[in-house]
């Protein structure tokens, strides 16, 4: 399972159960069926920051994140 964060991107091993148990976990599934990508709400929440004050597109941010996790390319 990758878990986005604002620490970077990172893998973990996770049973998925149900979706329910990822929002109270504070995570939302990148899909609804047979998630594997979540994002932290803390990281949606600095995304949305950055996008309404900044005008940061996605593609940037994601960048940003992934140089923030390893930064050799």
């Amino acid at each position: 399972f990758i878990v986005l964060n604002i620490t970077g991107i990172l893998r973990i091993g996770l049973d998925f159960c149900g979706c329910e148990n990822l929002l109270r976990s504070r995570l939302f599934s990148a899909t609804t069926v047979g998630p594997k990508t979540a994002a932290t709400f803390c990281l949606l929440k600095m995304f949305h920051l950055l996008l309404t004050q900044s005008k940061v597109s996605r593609y940037e941010f994601y960048t940003s994140i992934s140089r923030h996790t390893d930064n050799t390319g």
